[in-house]
């Protein structure tokens, strides 16, 4: 559980950070409309890796048929709440659906970047 508890903390500040350097790259590069867009997203990403990182913890003890319908019930909802808010997201124009959809989707982004790396010293 400790491996799981430094995975998820460490996961949370990558994801932090990205946050970060997005924001500043779009402020450097005079793109300040995109912000608001980069920021909504990147907080939806972040609930949601919470909520995943939830069900995961909650479900270690339980046999495996019941761990696995409580993760799938976990999806349901995630994927129930990416959708409602897209359905928000799209009433507010002033907020660039492109870069919402971008930060949302910075943990995928982060775990190939992860993987590849992984990949790459494997191959050392």
């Amino acid at each position: 559980m400790k491996y799981f508890v430094a995975y998820v903390k460490r996961t949370i500040i990558r994801l932090i950070a990205i946050t970060f350097a997005g924001t500043a790259v779009l402020a450097v590069a005079g793109y300040g409309a995109y912000i608001t867009g980069w920021l909504g997203g990147s907080f939806v990403n972040l609930v949601y890796f919470g909520m995943l990182s939830s069900r995961l913890a909650g479900s270690r003890k339980m046999p495996a048929a019941q761990a696995q319908a409580f993760i799938r019930g976990g999806l349901i909802l995630r994927l129930v709440m990416i959708v409602l808010t897209l359905i928000v997201v799209v009433q507010f124009p002033q907020i660039k659906l492109f870069t919402f959809v971008a930060g949302l989707m910075m943990y995928r982004v982060l775990i190939f970047g992860e993987t590849f790396i992984r990949a790459l010293r494997h191959n050392e």
